[in-house]
């Protein structure tokens, strides 16, 4: 049996997909089918425009049956495969229903092959493939029907299984990591290709990662575009527990938004409530890049101007902080099918940033709040003219009225606030008395110190240790730019040096 297809699903699905076919033909093999694959899954191209000639000669001349998973704007691909329709009668199946008319099955078989497709895994997707035999009259024998599997559920590398039931994971997890989760516990959540798709290493390393910390660790996985629960859903089922969070913190996977959904012109809009709000603990944000480790490494922004908007952006709407990249992708040659896959890499230094970072969030908030520690930063352009004008700049918005009034709950929360000012207008009118701002060309150093502008002093030994931090280039960079203070010392630097 010759088997051709197109997979270009949107997302890491892209990337992943092929990797259950091929598995699934090596397994069929493994039972005595002999079958050969040709798939594409434009993997270097966000909107190919046509599929290869060579390509279209195969699926034409040798292929019995093709599949299909192409998003409905690729209107090339499509009219491609119109045409092929008109020269061929052999089986065109779309898994997805955004193809579903360049079909040429009947939708009862489809009903089939999309629950195989949506399912997914090795065993439905190998039945998917003696289906597609079938329809193709290749094969005759009755194909086993899709076998279910959850849509969502609670991971865990050493489990064996997947739980459905917070309960009784949190007694496996007891018996088995003994009961850490008792004490502080965070939150992942992953969509489920990873999972169905078995290109799980960047989160096992994250929740060994975690672990070797000391946190307890639930990771649920869903799919929150196939049509089941949303993430608030999952988060309320998961995450919650009587009505309180049973996560101390919690670390996302989310493109565009937590709950997208499709907006007038086909645009991703977000859809609310949040319930981020009722879990009410820090949510940090994981990044899974499709680019190579080197090229990561290599970019000076990190990621890609469409990445950062669907992967940092966005996300910041629900309520997500600290985006950190913690996984790329290896990508390499199917031998099974031909087309390119992408294998997860896990960033080990990110991956224990990440877990630092989260680990402190839980200490921040077991903390009393008369100990905690708060910057209010305003901004302030210091090369306009009319510096003094652009403190607390925030266009449509009265910055100094609000962070009056923040100053105000913070006192009432407990923290330790030494001033509070009445109101906006005393504010302001305290940061000019005080020479408070960043004046250099016209305030002289000793005046801003003199009127009570400096917030506090760094000893040089202090300074030196974190300046050597900085890359050399951006430290050389500091240097020319506003002085070198270890060369003769601090008292021979002019006032605007001195500012460094």
């Amino acid at each position: 049996m010759k088997i051709g297809g197109i997979l270009t699903a949107y997302g890491p699905s892209r990337g992943l997909m092929i990797k259950s076919y091929s598995g699934a033909i090596e397994s069929l093999k493994k039972k005595g089918y002999h079958i050969e694959a040709r798939f594409e899954n434009f993997l270097e191209e966000q909107a190919p425009t046509t599929v290869p000639q060579d390509l279209m000669e195969w699926f034409e001349k040798d292929a019995d049956v093709v599949l299909l998973n192409i998003p409905a704007d690729y209107g090339g691909i499509f009219a491609d495969i119109e045409e092929l329709k008109k020269r061929t009668s052999k089986p065109i199946i779309p898994l997805s229903p955004m193809c579903a008319a360049l079909g040429t099955i009947s939708p009862k078989q489809l009903k089939v092959f999309w629950d195989y497709q949506s399912f997914g895994g090795t065993e439905n997707i190998g039945n998917l493939l003696l289906c597609a035999g079938k329809a193709a009259g290749i094969i005759s024998q009755e194909v086993p029907p899709p076998v279910e599997v959850p849509s969502s559920g609670i991971y865990h590398p050493d489990a064996g299984k997947v739980f459905t039931d917070l309960d009784r994971y949190f007694e496996w997890y007891s018996k088995n990591k003994k009961g850490v989760y008792r004490n502080r516990t965070v939150g992942l959540l992953f969509p489920n290709i990873f999972y169905v798709e078995d290109s799980l290493g960047v989160y096992d390393a994250l929740i060994r990662k975690l672990e070797e910390k000391g946190l307890g660790v639930i990771c649920v996985f869903h799919d929150k575009m196939g049509g089941g629960k949303n993430s608030d859903e999952i988060i309320r089922e998961y995450f919650i527990k009587d009505g309180k969070a049973v996560v101390d913190a919690a670390i996302f996977y989310a493109a565009f938004f937590l709950n997208p959904m499709r907006g007038e012109g086909g645009s991703i809009e977000q859809e609310m409530p949040n319930v981020l709000n009722e879990l009410n603990v820090p949510c940090l944000k994981m990044i899974h890049s499709v680019q190579t480790p080197q090229e990561w490494r290599d970019n000076p922004e990190g990621l890609s101007i469409p990445q950062i908007i669907i992967s940092v952006t966005l996300p910041e709407f629900d309520g997500l902080i600290e985006p950190t990249i913690i996984g790329t992708s290896e990508k390499k040659i199917d031998p099974v099918t031909g087309a390119e896959i992408q294998d997860p890499v896990p960033i080990d230094e990110q991956i224990d940033m990440l877990a630092c970072r989260v680990e402190k969030w839980i200490e921040l908030a077991r903390k009393p709040n008369s100990e905690k520690k708060v910057a209010i930063i305003f901004h302030n352009s210091p090369c306009k003219s009319g510096v003094e004008a652009s403190v607390g700049a925030g266009f449509g918005l009265d910055t100094l009225e609000s962070v009056s009034i923040v100053l105000k709950r913070l006192k009432k929360e407990g923290y330790r606030v030494d001033w509070v000012p009445e109101n906006g207008e005393e504010l302001i009118n305290t940061i000019m008395e005080k020479k408070a701002i960043s004046e250099f060309r016209w305030t002289p150093l000793s005046e801003i110190i003199k009127k009570g502008g400096a917030a506090g002093f760094v000893p040089l030994e202090t300074y030196e240790k974190w300046i050597y931090e900085l890359p050399e280039d951006a430290r050389d960079k500091i240097f020319d730019g506003w002085g070198n203070p270890f060369e003769n010392g601090p008292d021979s630097m002019e006032d605007v040096d001195k500012m460094s």
